[in-house]
C-alpha cells in the first residue's frame, strides 16, 4: 500500500467519523428536545420519524463505532512501514558495544550475495532464541546444488554471527522465492 492510498484512506476514516459523530449528536439533541426543530432530507426525516427512533440511534452508534474502527485501521496503516530499530549490547561494564540488528542484517545480506555465487536475497531476518540467533533468508537460489549452497550459507553466517560479536547460530531456515536457471549446459 502506497503512501498516497494509506492518507486517502486516513482520509477517508476521519471524515466517515466526523458525519457519524455529527449523525449522533443531532439524534440525540432530537431525542432530549422534543420541540427541536432541524430540517433535513425527507429520507433521513423518514428514518428518524418512524415509530421506532431508538433505532436509528443505534445505527447512529453503529455507524460511529465503524468509523473509529476503519480511523484506527488508517492510522496503523500509516506507521506499519517502519520497524523498530532492536539493538543488541555485547560485552559488560565499561566496555560494551550495541550493534543494530538491522544493520547486521543487511551485511549478511551483503555477505551471502557476494560469497554465494547465484543467490540473490530477498530478505533476512534475525530473531534471538535463549543464547543464540536464528536466521530466516529468502532467496531465489541457483538451481543446481541447493543443498550445497545451504551448507556453505550456514557456514558463513555463523561465522560472520561469531566476528560480528561472539553470537552464536542456532539454524539457518532457508525460503527458496525462485531457482535461477543454470548456465552453461549443467
Amino acid at each position: 500500500m502506497t503512501a498516497a492510498s494509506r492518507s486517502l484512506a486516513l482520509v477517508v476514516g476521519f471524515v466517515g467519523f466526523i458525519v457519524a459523530v455529527a449523525a449522533f449528536i443531532r439524534e440525540l439533541s432530537l431525542a432530549v428536545h422534543s420541540g427541536l426543530s432541524w430540517p433535513v432530507s425527507s429520507w433521513w426525516d423518514r428514518l428518524i420519524t418512524a415509530e421506532p427512533r431508538f433505532g436509528a440511534s443505534i445505527a447512529a452508534a453503529v455507524t460511529g463505532v465503524v468509523a473509529i474502527v476503519l480511523l484506527v485501521l488508517a492510522f496503523r496503516q500509516l506507521g506499519s512501514g517502519r520497524r523498530s530499530s532492536t539493538q543488541v549490547e555485547l560485552g559488560a561494564g565499561e566496555s560494551s558495544t550495541r550493534i543494530d540488528v538491522q544493520a547486521l542484517e543487511l551485511a549478511l545480506r551483503h555477505d551471502i550475495e557476494r560469497t554465494c555465487a547465484g543467490v540473490r536475497t530477498q530478505a533476512l531476518t534475525l530473531s534471538k532464541r535463549g543464547d543464540a540467533w536464528r536466521v530466516r533468508l529468502e532467496a531465489f537460489m541457483p538451481a543446481t546444488d541447493l543443498a550445497g549452497v545451504r551448507l556453505r550459507m550456514a557456514a558463513l553466517v555463523a561465522e560472520d554471527l561469531r566476528r560480528a560479536g561472539g553470537m552464536r547460530l542456532d539454524g539457518l531456515d532457508v525460503v527458496v522465492t525462485g531457482l535461477e536457471p543454470v548456465r552453461g549446459g549443467r
